[in-house]
């Protein structure tokens, strides 16, 4: 998997070298042979146009994402896809697969590739950079549609799909809140029944939510 998300970046390189009027901005920690990326940069002479951010801090996301002509995300395969919405919050016009989850999230506020097409990429970054109403009308359409996705939502979805895997059991707001104040429940343990094993669940994804900084809780 790790090699094919090191051959979407090359394809992403290769469609922006098209490209004359704009730099590629690509952020996020190195990863296995990350070299080659930078590699195919140099290859074709982009070493000035397309810059390598490393770690961004999530406080910095919104500045990126708001002064970018376009975010691209040409994901092989996504659980969610939640980059996507956050650009679109920012306003950002997206680009992204029409594939895994990716198609679904955006629901017609985003262009769609193939992300193993150069082709279809170079022609949406064309297009974007090029059509100026087109990039309003992703605008507008990606606020609208990330408008729909909250977190209060998530937690409340993610309640319940801890309720139906217990058995359909739901404690109340409190009775929740009295099982999670007796945390942390590596395998439950604290309580008795379905009640403890939910709140065991939502501690640990609460925890895990909270190593990436997502308002979950």
């Amino acid at each position: 998997r790790r090699a094919e998300h090191v051959g979407i970046l090359e394809r992403l390189v290769l469609a922006f070298g098209h490209r004359k009027d704009h730099d590629l901005v690509i952020a996020g920690n190195g990863w296995y042979r990350s070299g080659a990326v930078k590699e195919k940069a140099r290859s074709l002479g982009l070493n000035g146009r397309v810059r390598f951010l490393g770690y961004v801090e999530r406080k910095e996301l919104p500045a990126l994402f708001s002064g970018a002509t376009a975010f691209l995300y040409p994901s092989l395969l996504e659980g969610f896809g939640l980059p996507v919405v956050e650009a679109m919050a920012c306003g950002t016009p997206v680009i992204t697969s029409n594939s895994s989850s990716l198609e679904e999230i955006a629901r017609g506020a985003a262009l769609l590739v193939d992300p193993r097409n150069v082709a279809e990429i170079t022609e949406a970054l064309t297009r974007t950079a090029e059509d100026e109403g087109l990039r309003q009308e992703l605008s507008g359409k990606g606020l609208k549609r990330a408008a729909e996705f909250s977190w209060r939502r998530t937690a409340e979805l993610t309640l319940e799909a801890y309720g139906e895997a217990v058995g359909g059991a739901r404690p109340s707001p409190g009775a929740a809140a009295r099982w999670l104040s007796r945390g942390p429940f590596p395998g439950g343990e604290g309580g008795e029944g379905d009640e403890a094993a939910l709140a065991g669940a939502i501690h640990r994804t609460i925890e895990y939510a909270r190593t990436f900084r997502y308002p979950l809780a």
